[in-house]
């Protein structure tokens, strides 16, 4: 609200406001807003004046700042998001703490409403929501407690069957700090429990889970991390007899499984074996021995094509399971190949694909393996690229001996190849194409070079475009390893003439209208700064024809005809006018009941009434007049 003495106002959507009627005087304006400081401005009113009165009011300040802690122990602070809201929902403002920014501070400017939802989100912690009544102006300091969110955690052992074991030991303990462990009790058959563990102590940490029962092996768990989520955990339980020795055995070519391996497992130095087993489909093996162990043993792995591996066991525990995974190398036949040109030379960045993979070159030669067993009836793609050269494929077959080639390829030409247009798409006879410093010819309608692609790398070649009537083109033209095709499109040369006019003083004119016509049509030039006057025409059109240009202005002797003709280039010409003998308060006489308001310089001034006019002197209507 604004207001002067008794009389007020309120400001509009923009805060515009306006206030007459008063009297001569010194007045003390004030305006006020709820939530906003009151603003006052001392004015004198004389007369008619008009005061154009600004105030810019400063909004009130309401702070609430604080921390948020645990709803046990206040000593820790808890970092999350809190949100401000009416009733009707409206945020007015969000916080977050952090680590590094454990308190939060919100500033309300101007009016607040009388009450907040306050929403509390932390991670590891329940939501909660708090009311919060704030007055303007206020700085309050609230600490709120968010309370502690309690992690569901169950451990469920199994055995080799899937049942529930019954009676274990389970124990979940921080890594690496073994004095801080939690004891679930069973709740249930074969169902371990942990009793009040929050999820504010887990963050962070990393668990191990054990599981001890004197009928299976013991257990332990990978690292576990809860980031405040509950966790089952089903862990299966091995039985302690008998010893188990498994594992896979893969080819060394592709690590893929083996099957029909042989393996064994016989006392060191002796060379009958205790259990032979063969891999399956998946390269899986696995074989077991009863009753009591010896101190070592040996595991010996073999296969048709294939080296054969041999493991050392030693002091293995009754009831265990032991994994020896094998990776058996392959008996390889060797792919030798060199790339060349047609002159018999080196390629140096030549790339050989051998059945879908690069392989790269040691001094000029190319190399590759594959196993002996398959390669009999495999047929093996080679591709032999490099840039600016042919490529060339082709299948080989080792038929159980190495195989030795050599590759020569041709070198490859890109094309260049351009159309030369109008703005219309129409193609323009007898256009110029010039590339690389040499005139191209055209052939139906395209004008066409080659480049030798090495030749072309790196590199850009100058191309300019021309024809008669039309702006020339200069453009730059890179390969890029492709053929280029480009159409250019040439934009119609125009040309232009400029009138330069000056009044008789050499002053430039304005508001002048300068007009040039070829017999046939007539224009009127723009006026493009103070005295200048300007058009310009298609080339194709205005060269050779011959204008005549005329210059008027009210309150001035019209020019003579002045006669050019265009010559391929901008034409521009000198003006001098004369003011008409007649006087400049006749400008604007007519009696025809239009208002014609002119300054004393003879300029039309456009107005609906002559109130609209500042202070000072005009012709009105053909009449000299004063206006106050």
């Amino acid at each position: 609200m604004v207001s002067i003495g008794a009389n007020s106002t309120v400001t509009d959507a923009d805060g515009n406001w306006a206030l007459s009627g008063l009297a001569d005087g010194v007045y003390m304006v004030t305006a006020s807003k709820e939530g906003f400081h009151t603003g006052t401005l001392q004015i004198n009113v004389a007369g008619f004046d008009l005061y154009m009165t600004d105030f810019l009011l400063s909004p009130i300040e309401s702070t609430i700042k604080g921390h948020l802690m645990d709803e046990i122990d206040y000593s820790i602070t808890v970092y999350g998001k809190l949100t401000f809201s009416d009733a009707d929902g409206k945020v007015y403002a969000t916080a977050e703490t952090s680590a590094e920014n454990p308190d939060y501070e919100v500033v309300f400017k101007g009016a607040v409403p009388e009450s907040f939802k306050v929403d509390i989100e932390a991670k590891y912690y329940k939501p909660i929501s708090y009311n919060w009544s704030p007055s303007v102006g206020q700085e309050y300091t609230r600490n709120f407690v968010v309370p502690r969110r309690a992690l569901a955690v169950s451990v469920k052992p199994v055995n080799a069957d899937g049942a529930p074991v019954s009676g274990a030991k389970v124990t979940m303990s921080v890594k690496d700090n073994p004095d801080e462990t939690v004891t679930l009790g069973e709740s249930g058959a074969g169902n371990y429990v942990a009793s009040r563990f929050y999820a504010h102590v887990a963050a962070d940490r990393e668990y191990i889970v054990t599981v001890e029962h004197p009928d299976y092996q013991a257990y332990t768990s990978e690292p576990v991390v809860f980031d405040g989520e509950d966790k089952t955990i089903e862990p299966v339980l091995t039985a302690l007899a008998p010893t188990v020795f498994k594992g896979v055995v893969k080819s060394s070519l592709d690590e893929e499984p083996l099957a029909d391996a042989t393996v064994s497992i016989s006392l060191p130095d002796t060379p009958t074996a205790l259990v032979t087993v063969t891999t399956g489909p998946d390269g899986t093996y696995s074989l077991s021995l009863d009753g009591a162990l010896e101190a070592a043993y040996v595991l010996s792995i073999s296969a048709d094509y294939f080296e054969p591996a041999i493991i050392d066991i030693t002091e293995p525990e009754r009831g265990k399971e032991y994994t020896n995974d094998a990776i058996l190398k392959a008996v390889m036949l060797s792919f030798t190949a060199r790339v060349e040109n047609e002159a018999g030379e080196a390629i140096a960045d030549a790339v050989l694909s051998f059945n879908g993979s690069d392989i790269e070159a040691a001094d000029g030669v190319y190399t590759a393996e594959v196993p002996a067993f398959g390669s009999y009836w495999n047929e093996y793609a080679v591709k032999v690229s490099a840039t600016g050269y042919e490529s060339q494929e082709e299948n080989i077959i080792f038929s159980g001996m190495p195989v030795e080639k050599v590759y020569t390829l041709k070198e490859i030409m890109l094309t260049y190849t351009a159309t030369v247009v109008n703005e219309a798409g129409d193609a323009i006879e007898g256009a110029v194409v010039t590339f690389d410093g040499t005139e191209l010819t055209a052939a139906d309608g395209a004008y066409s070079t080659k480049v030798s692609y090495n030749d072309a790398a790196d590199k850009t070649f100058a191309v300019e475009v021309s024809a008669k009537g039309y702006k020339t083109q200069t453009v730059e033209v890179s390969f890029d390893g492709k053929d280029v095709t480009a159409t250019y499109t040439l934009e119609q040369a125009m040309l232009t003439f400029t009138a330069i006019v000056a009044d008789d003083e050499y002053e430039p004119m304005e508001g002048a209208t300068a007009t040039m016509t070829d017999g046939e049509n007539t224009w009127t030039l723009s006026e493009d700064g103070p005295g200048m006057y300007s058009i310009s025409l298609p080339a194709l059109e205005a060269d050779g024809k011959t204008y005549t240009v005329t210059i008027s202005k009210e309150g001035y002797k019209t020019t003579e005809p002045y006669t050019f003709t265009f010559e391929g280039e901008d034409h521009s010409q000198a003006f001098y006018m004369d003011k008409d003998e007649s006087g400049i308060a006749s400008i604007g006489a007519a009696a025809d009941g239009i208002l014609r308001v002119y300054d004393i310089n003879g300029r039309r001034i456009n107005v609906e009434s002559v109130k609209e006019l500042p202070a000072g002197f005009y012709i009105i209507n053909g009449v000299k007049t004063a206006i106050r």
